[in-house]
């Protein structure tokens, strides 16, 4: 912002300095940054002529202030894909939260929606809800996997393993049978559901269908 009647721009109070192979200019405020600053894509030839903030930020992100595009965020994760299938497509981190606009899929399928996270909060569990299991330890969880895997050795080729709870915690249901799977490329899942009280008037319960191969 202006500092004086000339309209001169107020220089930047913090220290650059030259980080990584490439030399990029990195901030002081974001010294660990800089240590990974060659795995960074940067890009340096955007501009925009809107004097308004929130709107050139629209234009920003997604090339456009009036019509319903995806924004760059959602088209890189439609291109590219992902390793992770349990985490957003992409996620935004900006003191206050960014505005959904900003990180719509448009007329790209849902998935590649991205997520805000407001980091003007220091604590995980406030950065990000639910991140921990508040009902299922991480011992239980063990537990239960190591029943499962022990009922796996029994199973013969071609045979089918059964996995129940009376739960309707993902950890204990989903992502166990998921994190089964993934370790034991034997076994293929072949059905699962839940019984959810609201929906079939029971108490809630999970069920998955595992054959080994």
């Amino acid at each position: 912002m202006p500092d004086d009647k000339n309209g001169t721009v107020f220089a930047s109070p913090f220290k650059f300095n030259k980080m990584g192979k490439c030399g990029a200019d990195v901030s002081e405020v974001f010294p660990l940054l800089g240590e990974h600053v060659d795995d960074l894509a940067i890009i340096r030839s955007m501009y925009t002529d809107i004097p308004d903030n929130a709107a050139a930020t629209v234009m920003m992100n997604t090339g456009s202030t009036r019509l319903v595009k995806p924004s760059l965020g959602a088209w890189l994760t439609y291109g590219l894909g992902t390793e992770n299938q349990n985490l957003p497509g992409f996620i935004a981190l900006s003191p206050g939260g960014v505005s959904p606009q900003n990180l719509r899929a448009a007329f790209l399928p849902g998935a590649y929606q991205g997520t805000s996270v407001n980091t003007q909060n220091t604590s995980v569990e406030k950065l990000i809800e639910n991140i921990k299991n508040n009902y299922v330890s991480l011992p239980e969880q063990r537990k239960q996997l190591d029943l499962l895997e022990t009922a796996a050795k029994q199973v013969r080729p071609g045979g089918i393993l059964v996995y129940s709870t009376c739960s309707l915690e993902p950890e204990e249901n989903e992502q166990l049978v998921r994190k089964f799977t993934d370790g034991h490329k034997d076994f293929a899942l072949e059905e699962e559901r839940a019984l959810l009280p609201f929906d079939q008037g029971v108490d809630g319960a999970y069920v998955a269908r595992l054959r080994r191969t």
